[in-house]
């Protein structure tokens, strides 16, 4: 009986992250026939540092992932939505750890998905690991303004 109680439990309390996730992924441009992002792939490391040498004062946010990570696709589409809604105040890229090793040791990446947070060339937030909207928005806040 318990074990039937600790399913159902686990049951009600993922089915809706599984049914915002893929809601999500339909919904922000990211299911099939989707329209091209508006996060920026770092392609190598010297990209990587002419956005950083020609972004003066914005907020930079940058996704650290790997293709095979499941948190990171999931990230993806909340990532995508954000970059939109606040395009304004930071602009968003995507760095491949699985690519770009030697950006992942910059970034001192443990684990992923790693979400850093950039302005004048400094890491000033990280965010590991797939976190509520809600949590990348109030970083996003927070650091826009400074």
């Amino acid at each position: 009986m318990m074990d039937l109680l600790r399913s159902n439990l686990v049951f009600r309390l993922i089915l809706p992250i599984l049914v915002s996730s893929a809601s999500m992924y339909l919904s922000c441009g990211s299911g099939p026939g989707a329209s091209k992002s508006s996060i920026t792939n770092i392609s190598s490391p010297e990209h990587f540092q002419k956005v950083l040498k020609s972004s003066g004062d914005r907020l930079l946010i940058f996704d650290l992932y790997a293709d095979w990570c499941g948190p990171c696709k999931l990230l993806s589409p909340i990532l995508d939505t954000l970059a939109v809604q606040y395009q304004s105040e930071a602009t968003f890229f995507k760095i491949n750890t699985d690519d770009h090793p030697g950006l992942a040791r910059e970034f001192n990446v443990s684990g992923i998905p790693l979400v850093a947070f950039v302005r004048k060339g400094k890491v000033i937030q990280n965010i590991v690991g797939l976190n509520a909207k809600s949590t990348y928005e109030r970083a996003i806040r927070t650091h826009a303004g400074e």
